[in-house]
């Protein structure tokens, strides 16, 4: 266990009530959200950050924990690598995006249900390179394509107003 999730594990254990972390990046790696660790206000004591990487990131199956709240009136930058929840929780696990500010999006990896509150006016950049998993048998692979090009064509919706697009090779193959 990483130091960063350590002490988030402190903190919710004994109810912090202000937790800070300094630092450019609030790099999240191999995190789980669950009823355990996360009570909806994670990231409540952060109301400056600018930049978010969740890298490798997931909702721990069959908790009371769904859906992920991001809500940050100052955030520029965020980037959501190999996101983690199994195929299993697709339609019952979500990313809800709340950030007026956001001018860079990324999203690399198996895609999550991600909701943006509004649209993203002030989005210059997004890069998403999409894959779908291949070796999970619940779900054929045409299914599979089918509820990724409809999560990612909701997703970019809201990406109206984006000057620079760029979409990976298994993105438009997905498509």
């Amino acid at each position: 266990m990483e130091l960063l999730e350590k002490c988030m594990d402190y903190a919710a254990k004994h109810k912090v009530q202000d937790f800070r972390i300094r630092g450019y990046f609030l790099h999240l790696k191999k995190f789980q959200f669950s009823g355990n660790n996360f009570n909806g206000d994670l990231f409540s004591g952060c109301p400056n950050l600018e930049s978010l990487v969740l890298s490798r990131c997931s909702i721990r199956p069959r908790d009371e924990v769904k859906v992920l709240n991001l809500n940050f009136s100052n955030l520029v930058n965020l980037v959501i690598k190999c996101w983690r929840s199994p195929w299993i929780c697709f339609n019952e696990h979500a990313i809800n995006v709340n950030a007026p500010k956001l001018a860079f999006f990324k999203y690399q990896g198996h895609l999550a249900r991600v909701n943006f509150n509004d649209s993203l006016l002030f989005l210059e950049r997004a890069c998403i390179e999409l894959c779908y998993p291949t070796a999970c048998t619940i779900v054929n692979l045409s299914e599979r394509k089918q509820e990724l090009a409809e999560c990612f064509l909701n997703m970019l919706r809201y990406m109206c107003n984006v000057e620079f697009l760029s979409l990976s090779m298994k993105t438009i193959e997905v498509l």
